[in-house]
């Protein structure tokens, strides 16, 4: 994956991050920071939580109800911002819309200032495997900006996935 996170990075000038599911949290495995002055801080072996990450919520949505339950608990969700989903039937309609879009969003709802755009990346099973993000300061991560580099981050995506034996099929998330 390294090549592809900086090629990410590269083109689109933002903190490219590679995550998996680690217990309860999301890992930060590796990353390509971004060249730009203001930027997003990672670091490699950084856990976030999943429900108000990106790359949280695309560990999350390919899952069934049951392991989403056992990672989430039943009880109100930690607020970190006045933009972070509490409550798990949120995150539920969240993730449905992860599914039905591709990709999975975060607007200031882990850290106030800092946005996030993630994608799947699937194994030769169709299993997710772990999420491939982009990090950058909301001022630049725009709506439009957003609209732009998704079809990039997605390519990439596809691209580790690829690499790992995927071929375009995924295991949908059992309803049990």
């Amino acid at each position: 994956a390294r090549p592809v996170l900086e090629r990410l990075s590269h083109e689109t000038g933002e903190t490219a991050n590679l995550v998996i599911l680690d217990r309860r949290e999301a890992l930060y495995l590796d990353k390509a920071e971004s060249p730009q002055n203001l930027r997003i801080f990672s670091r490699i072996g950084r856990r976030a939580p999943l429900h108000c990450t990106a790359v949280g919520k695309i560990l999350l949505a390919y899952r069934s109800k049951a392991e989403v339950d056992a990672l989430l608990g039943r009880g109100r969700l930690e607020c970190f911002t006045r933009n972070t989903i509490i409550t798990v039937s949120q995150v539920r309609r969240e993730l449905e819309k992860v599914r039905d879009q591709g990709f999975a969003l975060d607007h200031e709802e882990c850290e106030e200032g800092a946005c996030c755009i993630a994608v799947p990346i699937f194994n030769a099973r169709g299993a997710v495997e772990a999420a491939l993000g982009i990090s950058a300061p909301s001022t630049r991560l725009t709506p439009r900006r957003i609209e732009e580099l998704v079809p990039d981050i997605v390519r990439a995506g596809r691209q580790v996935s690829e690499q790992l034996g995927y071929h375009g099929r995924h295991n949908t998330p059992a309803t049990s």
